[in-house]
């Protein structure tokens, strides 16, 4: 695991995701400063479904449950337990996340059909987290925190990658539909 450093909402309001290689993609995020956490593949190569976040707190596989599903584990790398699920949905622009440290939570997309912008939505918070899709090649995301997450217990840099994972996986549905 590297050096990441911890998230800290009250230091910092934006965040971006790097793009790093072209074939065996690795995503970075930071703030130009310090590193927060990657996402990249988790092993088997360039075709390998399974992903692999790591951050501070740890890290962590991204496991899709069987070949066509829309349902999609967390797992603790180093515990092999499974902290949560989020479940995509095909024809909706919504996705669930639910860990079992009691978050749920909704990934939506704010504004009309060709809107870049994603948010992290819940109950109780609202919209916590902004996650924008940039026009560059190696800046791939901006991603904004809500003011009133300062005393909260949320693994944002999780849910950041998480949250651009099922980003990156729309567009390549979306660039396979295309060609």
């Amino acid at each position: 695991m590297n050096n990441f450093q911890q998230l800290d909402p009250s230091r910092i309001l934006e965040l971006m995701v790097i793009r790093q290689g072209w074939f065996k993609s690795r995503y970075i995020l930071t703030d130009n400063q310090f590193e927060y956490g990657s996402l990249g593949c988790a092993g088997g190569g360039i075709f390998s479904r399974d992903k692999k976040i790591e951050t501070a707190e740890g890290s962590f596989i991204i496991k899709p449950v069987g070949f066509f599903a829309k349902q999609t584990q967390i797992i603790d790398a180093g515990s092999n337990e499974v902290l949560g699920t989020y479940t995509r949905n095909m024809w909706d622009s919504k996705n669930y996340i639910s860990l079992t440290s009691g978050l749920n939570a909704e990934l939506l997309r704010e504004g009309g059909i060709f809107s870049r912008k994603m948010v992290w939505s819940n109950k109780q918070l609202g919209n916590f987290m902004t996650l924008k899709s940039c026009a560059g090649f190696s800046k791939t995301f901006t991603i904004t925190f809500d003011q009133n997450l300062i005393n909260k217990p949320i693994p944002l840099a999780l849910l950041s990658l998480v949250g651009a994972n099922i980003i990156l996986l729309k567009q390549a549905q979306a660039a396979a539909v295309i060609t």
